[in-house]
């Protein structure tokens, strides 16, 4: 593929090697999508199975209700890890009281059990959800080479 550049009195001509391949890549849905998409549902199945196996039972509604969700656009950027929760009337979300430990209330020993169940999932999970993505990005670049 060429270019012709006019600047006032002068023409470039620019031939460019691989740009119709590159370009027709970049067009394609290809497979790279799909590469990135399982991925990321990967790493979001993984997080979501970590997080629910952390969490503190009591009736069962709050593992019950970690969920995962993916980015909605053609190449996803981000999956959403969500607790369907509701606040109490305080406006207080349970859940993350129990992520902080708060001491007092009626269970003391059982925000101290509880302490770090989310945030902590976070440190357990970013080796291994990093290696899937690691994963990924190598198995794009083969496929882009071939």
């Amino acid at each position: 593929m060429g270019a012709v550049i006019e600047t006032g009195t002068k023409v470039f001509r620019v031939r460019v090697e691989g740009l119709d391949d590159l370009l027709r890549k970049l067009k394609s849905p290809g497979v790279h999508v799909t590469i990135f998409r399982r991925a990321l549902r990967e790493a979001a199945k993984l997080v979501t199975s970590i997080l629910r196996g952390r969490a503190p039972y009591d009736s069962g509604y709050l593992k019950a209700h970690i969920t995962h969700k993916l980015d909605t656009r053609r190449v996803p950027r981000f999956a959403v890890i969500s607790m369907d929760w509701r606040p109490s009337k305080s406006g207080a979300r349970y859940p993350w009281i129990l992520d902080v430990g708060r001491r007092g209330g009626r269970r003391p020993a059982v925000f101290a059990r509880t302490k770090h169940w989310i945030t902590g999932t976070v440190e357990i999970t970013r080796e291994r959800v990093n290696g899937i993505i690691a994963g990924a990005a190598s198995e794009i670049e083969a496929a882009w080479r071939r």
